[in-house]
């Protein structure tokens, strides 16, 4: 993997130290100066063609750091209104048009075994799909692009967030979980843009929120890719004929994901 360009200041690497404590006005609970962000931009590269000759993109990897509250301040929030986690949501916005990509949603009630971050996967189309077409030498879709340049960017006069603990929206879409499994949202055809994450308070039971969405301290842009030619791939669409070397032959392949 190849480490991609940062420009970052140094205060958006810093995971929250201390624990985040629970205040309370005129009945209102609310969380004081939450700050994450997130780091460890990389790309995913992928050998392609028959030979595995070329190098081209899956898409692109990093990890979001979690806040970090009290043992404390968990307890009330679940005893008072039943927030069990926190819940991100990964948009990519392109040309003025923002597309919620998808959620997951990370414990928050256990304080002692609350990750600090987690590692989300933005891939090409061609690469989220499955396992199986990761395997392909041929990616399915005609995928051919590399990425050539990332970074993480910061939000524009970001402060730390203010977080007020009161009933919000319900999640109509499917929310992940943490698991053994990699993260992977589908970036489309193209990934050039900009991926936004959000966190918010989160009831899992009533797949509602209990705040309103908080930027994370940074994003990313995507500022270019590149089409490679893949000689030994031409004419072949392993989305309906995968060439015999492409997969492996293993039960798991016939799960659904």
């Amino acid at each position: 993997m190849r480490l991609l360009t940062f420009l970052i200041p140094t205060f958006l690497l810093l995971a929250c130290s201390s624990e985040i404590e629970l205040g309370e006005k005129s009945g209102i609970l609310f969380l004081k100066d939450v700050e994450v962000g997130i780091d460890s931009l990389e790309e995913v590269p992928w050998e392609v063609g028959k030979e595995r000759e070329v190098e081209i993109s899956k898409g692109l990897q990093f990890d979001a750091q979690v806040p970090k509250i009290s043992s404390n301040a968990s307890e009330a929030l679940w005893r008072r209104h039943g927030v069990d986690s926190w819940i991100y949501r990964v948009t990519k916005i392109n040309r003025g048009s923002r597309q919620h990509m998808g959620y997951v949603a990370i414990d928050s009630k256990s304080a002692k075994h609350i990750a600090e971050n987690f590692t989300i996967h933005l891939y090409y189309h061609a690469a989220s799909v499955s396992r199986e077409f990761r395997r392909f030498h041929c990616p399915a879709f005609d995928h051919r692009n590399a990425i050539i340049e990332a970074n993480i960017q910061p939000q524009a006069s970001r402060r730390p967030a203010t977080v007020y603990v009161r009933p919000g929206e319900y999640v109509r879409g499917d929310v992940s979980r943490l698991s053994f499994s990699p993260l992977i949202f589908s970036a489309g055809l193209k990934m050039q843009g900009q991926y936004q994450l959000e966190f918010a308070l989160f009831n899992s039971k009533e797949k509602r929120l209990y705040s309103s969405w908080t930027p994370l301290s940074g994003y990313i842009n995507v500022a270019a890719e590149v089409a490679k030619r893949v000689d030994s791939c031409l004419g072949i669409k392993e989305e309906h004929n995968p060439l015999p070397g492409s997969r492996a032959p293993r039960i798991e392949d016939l799960r659904i994901r």
